[in-house]
């Protein structure tokens, strides 16, 4: 029997939750979270963290202006009872990868921001809305019917790929697609895993930087290092912005494995879907809130206090914030165990406030394309093994599949 099961007992820390029970169904273990209290202390990864569920509370924290999202500059704000485990081993990461400035308030960030509005327009996402197209179709030829595919490697992460380094203004050669596949592992639960992958993006953005100071186009990366050159931000940070980007575009492929193994799981939402195919574009809203891409946010910190429904937590904590939990709440969904891409009702997925995924409209263009063009080319695909046996990544902080194999049909 799991601790969750144990007469309404609630484990001390994350990491004495059985791993297979948040890697395989976080969900019942975060409605345990969200029925218990507001916020609760816990205790993982050598640290002690305020555990935030519940929906309203979640929307709230992520608005409040004095909850600090940059570790490396609010670092000395933490209280020193947070640390409750000083020998526990932490990936070392290269401060090449670890100043992105998007992660900063005030002006550079509302600059950072509209940049991204600029360059997003409706006319550039129909052209990445086709790039996604285009790929699609080309893998889908590739593909034979009742022929074994692993859909999240030989379809969603080479189109995701490929809108990324469109993005980018980067080639979507081999030495790219190895460093979109480094940021998809970066969250990884194994420490040797996270830095190997660290440095393989340190060392690919470093890079990066040169080749888009000879070869500048009209695309973020050369507009990120205008803004270096212009002095608005160091190259530490440029280098940031370069894996954040990265990272941030490889999402899509989690959104895009995770909707896929859904509505395989709930055929008669992929069979509406099918019918009205509009509803692929409005179904991913659904998908994300299902089985939303982050368990939880990086940790957050409180520079006051924070009142919480008769929880008080005192400045200098550190918040988990978790989206996954925040999305299942049944004070404000109807029903929220159930997967219906009918439903309409505002979800925090893509995050909330000043912070909000910039790229959030531009990923439901790009997951919608990519399940819409594959049903309907293959529209009795079938999973090759049991829903039960859905290699989901261990780790608390991402929801997302390994693989994902499926007989085209």
């Amino acid at each position: 029997m799991s601790i969750i099961e144990q007469q309404g007992e609630i484990p001390e820390t994350l990491d004495k939750l059985p791993i297979a029970e948040l890697t395989s169904c976080p969900h019942r273990a975060f409605a345990k979270l969200r029925e218990t209290a507001a916020a609760i202390p816990i205790e993982s990864s050598g640290y002690r963290y305020w555990v935030i569920t519940r929906y309203d509370d979640v929307r709230r924290v992520l608005a409040d202006p004095s909850i600090e999202r940059d570790r490396n500059k609010h670092g000395n704000q933490i209280n020193s009872q947070c640390v409750v485990d000083t020998n526990f081993k932490r990936a070392r990461i290269p401060h090449e990868i670890r100043k992105s400035p998007f992660y900063v308030e005030g002006e550079r960030h509302h600059l950072l921001r509209a940049t991204l509005g600029s360059i997003f327009t409706p006319r550039k996402l129909d052209e990445l809305a086709g790039k996604a197209s285009t790929s699609a179709q080309e893998l889908l030829g590739t593909f034979q019917p009742c022929q074994p595919i692993d859909f999240l490697a030989d379809y969603a992460r080479p189109i995701a790929g490929r809108v990324l380094c469109a993005i980018a203004g980067i080639p979507d050669n081999e030495r790219n697609v190895q460093a979109a596949r480094a940021a998809e592992e970066l969250l990884s639960p194994v420490i040797r895993t996270v830095e190997r992958c660290a440095q393989s993006l340190a060392d690919w953005a470093t890079s990066t930087v040169d080749i888009k100071r000879h070869h500048p186009g009209d695309d973020v990366f050369t507009t990120l290092l205008r803004f270096h050159d212009q002095g608005l931000m160091t190259h530490d940070e440029l280098t940031s912005s370069y894996v954040f980007m990265l990272i941030g575009g490889m999402e899509a492929v989690i959104a895009t494995g995770n909707g896929a193994f859904t509505l395989l799981t709930h055929p008669g939402n992929l069979a509406k879907a099918l019918a009205q195919p509009g509803l692929f574009s409005t179904c991913v809203d659904e998908i994300v809130r299902y089985e939303t891409n982050f368990r939880f946010l990086s940790p957050h910190i409180t520079t006051q206090p924070l009142h919480l429904d008769g929880v008080t937590i005192p400045a200098g904590e550190m918040l988990l914030i978790s989206l996954g939990a925040a999305n299942r709440d049944p004070h404000h969904f109807d029903d929220p165990d159930t997967f219906d891409i009918t439903r309409t009702t505002t979800h925090l997925a893509f995050g909330h406030g000043g912070h909000r995924c910039p790229g959030a409209q531009l990923g439901k263009i790009e997951v919608a394309t990519i399940l819409r063009t594959f049903f309907q080319r293959f529209p009795n695909t079938t999973l090759v093994h049991s829903p039960h046996e859905a290699q989901w990544q261990p780790g608390k902080f991402k929801r997302r599949l390994e693989a994902l194999p499926v007989i085209p049909r």
